[in-house]
């Protein structure tokens, strides 16, 4: 293993771990909130873009435009 690829894995352990207590700590506060379910869903979607974001992946969804705008 390269010393380019360890240092680029601890930078993404630094980032992504206190992102995770953060918000998952975040998530499930709201999840315990009454119809607090949404909120902790888009909690979790900040969550995993800036994980996506932080290990420097690119995200491409394919069929997208067979969903209605508004369903999940």
């Amino acid at each position: 293993m390269k010393a380019v690829d360890v240092s680029r894995s601890a930078l993404v352990w630094a980032g992504a771990l206190p992102a995770t207590a953060v918000l998952g700590t975040a998530a499930a506060a709201a999840g315990a909130l009454p119809h607090g379910q949404a909120r902790a869903v888009g909690v979790a979607r900040v969550w995993a873009r800036l994980c996506l974001g932080i290990a420097g992946c690119r995200l491409h969804v394919d069929g997208l435009d067979n969903i209605e705008p508004g369903q999940h």
